[in-house]
């Protein structure tokens, strides 16, 4: 089985070394304006477009030449769920691309995205009880929470894809952390793993292209598309809650953080600026590689926790993250603005 995963892996990677090249003939590029986005040419978009004809092209092999997605934990409906989902966020991000849409028309892909995954059955069932066993949830409640978990996702990588490699890296990591969690011997879900191996593969094979200095950028559809497909992954075949939080804690907590500045400063919560830990890592001088490797030493380093730790010193480890990326967020804001 771990054969079948790595030929999947490599078989994404080729598809999307060859589909990158066609995505990038589109047309659509995103051009520096001096303020937020400051590359120093106009960079193609919708890369993201790949990365879903790749792992859908491969889900769908998967699921009628294997017997992979037979007997596991992952049923028909749900992989389906997601790949209508994906389909609408990719459609929904080309449009946002090109005409630039306004954040209340942009938001109704991903709504349309989240419900329709809620709908196949995606869903939280139970939660993991961090003083051991579960807590079983009411349907209504679970799909709700469902809904918030997903939007949340979707825009935390959104947001973060705002440097070269960026996204693709973090969102990587965490895939396999993911991933790895899923073969253990408390989970051993073949068809979770095998899905993300998938999903790491047309990664690895995007990164080639966005790695800096990048030749095609991810576009909107295709940082939600991840977003949304990472969400659904820590949803499918029992949460994964804690793990998710530990390999994407350090994008959330800025996130989180960006947002109450605004609110506290009376700004709109999704206009954008220049306050987020990439943006300020850069005002600061840290190069483009020295960013990835931050982030990257972040994620492998509490991903890796997620791994080893058990339920209750998971939760302990998030404790930890929160305040050091806090920590490490007001300082850099502080140096910032006094430079």
């Amino acid at each position: 089985m771990f054969t079948l995963g790595l030929i999947a892996t490599i078989l994404v990677g080729l598809l999307i070394l060859g589909l990158t090249p066609v995505v990038i003939k589109v047309g659509l590029v995103d051009r520096p304006d001096g303020v937020r986005k400051l590359h120093e040419r106009p960079v193609p978009l919708v890369g993201g477009l790949a990365i879903f004809v790749a792992t859908v092209l491969l889900m769908i092999v998967m699921l009628f030449k294997t017997n992979v997605f037979v007997g596991g934990e992952l049923g028909q409906s749900e992989i389906f769920g997601w790949m209508i989902g994906g389909a609408i966020l990719i459609i929904g991000g080309v449009l946002d691309d090109k005409f630039n849409l306004r954040a209340r028309s942009a938001v109704v892909a991903p709504t349309l995205a989240a419900l329709v995954a809620v709908l196949a059955g995606i869903g939280f069932s139970k939660l993991t009880n961090p003083l051991g066993g579960f807590v079983v949830i009411p349907s209504i409640i679970g799909s709700t929470i469902t809904f918030v978990w997903l939007m949340g996702s979707m825009y935390t990588v959104k947001l973060l894809d705002g440097a070269d490699g960026l996204a693709g890296t973090v969102v990587g990591l965490a895939v396999a952390t993911i991933g790895a969690l899923a073969l253990t011997d408390k989970y051993y879900q073949l068809d979770v793993a095998t899905w993300c191996a998938i999903v790491l593969g047309a990664i690895l094979g995007f990164l080639i292209f966005n790695w800096p200095r990048a030749k095609v950028y991810l576009g909107e559809g295709g940082g939600t598309f991840l977003g949304f497909t990472l969400g659904v992954l820590a949803v499918a075949g029992g949460s994964k809650i804690a793990t998710f939080a530990l390999a994407m804690g350090l994008p959330m907590i800025d996130v989180a953080l960006v947002l109450l500045r605004r609110a506290r400063d009376g700004k709109p919560l999704f206009m954008g600026d220049r306050r987020h830990l990439h943006h300020m890592l850069i005002d600061s001088g840290v190069s483009s590689w020295g960013l990835l490797a931050r982030y990257a030493a972040v994620s492998l380093l509490f991903g890796a926790s997620a791994l080893l730790l058990p339920s209750f010193w998971k939760v302990i480890a998030l404790i930890v993250l929160a305040a050091f990326s806090a920590l490490w967020i007001f300082s850099l804001e502080r140096r910032v603005r006094g430079s």
